[in-house]
């Protein structure tokens, strides 16, 4: 009994964490400024306290990576990273992650041959 309880909630952990990641898609399609970007980064951080940017990075890739953006979405972005690249300040940590989520969900992405 104890085992398929254990196995249930593994798999319930499994589609909250899906949820989740469609969660964060829906709210990068609808955002048009670097302060809804910002919000997003709250988000994340509300429901994972504690976490370091190569984790953040982690969650924004696979988010991007299970559910694509459209090209004029990653072009949005593009727009934003080289506008705030010179920017030490939040602005160009916002930009500047959110790239390398879409590049890197890029080029995980399975090559056509």
């Amino acid at each position: 009994m104890l085992s398929n309880f254990k196995i249930f909630i593994e798999y319930y952990n499994i589609k909250k964490y899906s949820f989740y990641l469609y969660y964060l898609n829906s709210r990068l399609c609808r955002c048009t400024s670097v302060y809804e970007l910002y919000c997003i980064f709250k988000n994340i951080n509300f429901f994972y306290p504690h976490i370091s940017s190569d984790n953040l990075l982690t969650i924004l890739t696979e988010c991007v990576k299970k559910y694509p953006l459209s090209i004029e979405k990653i072009q949005y972005f593009s727009t934003l990273q080289q506008e705030y690249s010179n920017q030490n300040g939040i602005e160009g940590y916002i930009t500047i992650v959110i790239w390398m989520a879409i590049i890197q969900s890029i080029n995980e992405q399975p090559k056509i041959k």
